[in-house]
């Protein structure tokens, strides 16, 4: 069996998402990481013409943890 290509396809928990992605970040590096998966949500959406609710999950997640941050 192979690996996902994406490594964001391994992320469907909470565990999973806070071991991919390391909550001590800097406020520039969460918004930076934040522009880049929301561009990326996007194009895959406009690409495969269908929503993509994990990324769209992690988007948020990301999203709660910029805000709480500043």
């Amino acid at each position: 069996m192979q690996p996902p290509l994406d490594p964001l396809q391994l992320i469907t928990t909470d565990d999973d998402y806070h071991r991919m992605l390391p909550m001590k970040l800097s406020a520039a590096e969460a918004k930076i990481l934040y522009a880049v998966l929301s561009r990326q949500i996007r194009e895959k959406e406009e690409e495969d013409g269908q929503a993509h609710q994990m990324y769209a999950a992690l988007l948020a997640k990301l999203y709660y943890y910029i805000t709480d941050e500043d």
